[in-house]
C-alpha cells in the first residue's frame, strides 16, 4: 500500500502531475439559454482496487475523493468478521490498520496502538500478529484462523472499532 500511496500521490499532486492530466472541454447550458464552455482537467489514469466476491475477482472503482486504504481495510476485514471467514491472511490487513494508526499518532511501531487500546500484554500480542503477518507462514496464510488466534484476532478488532467509532 506505501508503494500505492507514493504513486498516487506522485501522479496526482507531484511536480510531475502535470503530464498525467488531459483537458477535457465541457459545455453547460445555462439559465438564460447561453452556453457556458469550461475546460477542465482530468487524471489519464483511473484508481481501480481488485476485491474478491467468492470465488471471483473484479475492479472496485473509487470516484472523486481520497482514497482511505485503511478504511477499505476494515471494511474487508469487518465482512470477513461478520461472515465467520477469517483467514491468517486478515492479521496482515489488521497489521496495516495498527501500522497507519501508529503512523498517524507519530509512531513507528504497531504496538504502540495496541498500548493505547489497553491491552496489558500489548508487546505479547504485537509479537502474535507480527509473526502471524510476515512471510514466514506461507502455509497458514489461506488457512481460516482458528482457536486462540480467531479470539485475539477478534479481541483486538473489536477494541479497535469501539476506541476510534471507524465508519465501516
Amino acid at each position: 500500500m506505501g508503494l500505492f500511496s507514493i504513486l498516487y500521490d506522485w501522479l496526482s499532486k507531484g511536480e510531475n502531475a502535470s503530464k498525467f492530466k488531459v483537458k477535457r472541454r465541457v459545455e453547460r447550458q445555462r439559465a438564460d439559454g447561453k452556453i457556458e464552455v469550461k475546460e477542465v482537467e482530468e487524471n489519464k489514469y483511473m484508481v481501480r482496487f481488485l476485491e474478491r466476491d467468492g470465488n471471483s475477482f473484479h475492479l472496485r472503482g473509487r470516484k472523486k475523493g481520497t482514497v482511505l486504504y485503511h478504511l477499505l481495510l476494515l471494511q474487508i476485514i469487518n465482512d470477513a468478521d461478520l461472515n465467520d471467514e477469517l483467514h491468517t491472511y486478515h492479521f496482515v490487513l489488521l497489521r496495516q490498520v495498527l501500522e497507519s494508526i501508529a503512523s498517524f499518532l507519530g509512531e513507528g511501531r504497531f504496538s504502540y496502538v495496541l498500548d493505547k487500546l489497553s491491552f496489558k500484554d500489548a508487546n505479547v500480542k504485537s509479537d502474535i500478529i507480527n509473526a502471524l503477518s510476515h512471510e514466514r507462514v506461507y502455509s497458514q496464510k489461506l488457512s481460516p484462523m482458528g482457536g486462540d488466534t480467531k479470539v485475539l484476532f477478534r479481541k483486538v478488532f473489536k477494541t479497535l472499532k469501539d476506541t476510534f467509532y471507524f465508519s465501516i
